[in-house]
């Protein structure tokens, strides 16, 4: 019984895995363009990632005002029973419109991706 729950264990972490491609590097922001707009999160999840980014000094906007300058977009999402969710993020460069990184995620905590877009617009030159 043992080494099937272990078995079990060791396949959900081989597939619980992120992947981040990243396309170019964005040019430097200033810190009056440290605006991220936020694209088709659920209400909940929007939430706790506005309060991160916001510790972090990010203007974080759920519409279109215009003056955002990145863009994060939720796609493909799919939560299952245990809350785990499947989909990808993509980040783009508002001020070039150019997409700059996709993390693809399967089987993911909602606190990983969460903190994985804290990590890459804080990757950001300039942020």
């Amino acid at each position: 019984m043992k080494k099937i729950l272990l078995a079990i264990l060791l396949l959900f972490t081989l597939v619980a895995c992120g992947n981040l491609e990243t396309y170019h590097t964005p040019s430097a922001i200033k810190k009056g363009q440290k605006t991220v707009r936020l694209v088709d999160f659920p209400i909940d999840f929007e939430g706790r990632v506005t309060k991160d980014l916001e510790k972090k000094g990010w203007d974080v906007y759920a519409g279109n005002t215009g003056n955002q300058a990145i863009e994060v977009g939720l796609y493909n999402l799919k939560l299952d029973i245990l809350g785990y969710g499947t989909g990808y993020l993509k980040f783009t460069d508002l001020r070039t419109g150019k997409e700059f990184a996709r993390y693809k995620f399967r089987m993911a905590d909602p606190d990983n991706v969460q903190k994985e877009i804290v990590k890459i617009l804080e990757s950001i030159p300039g942020a």
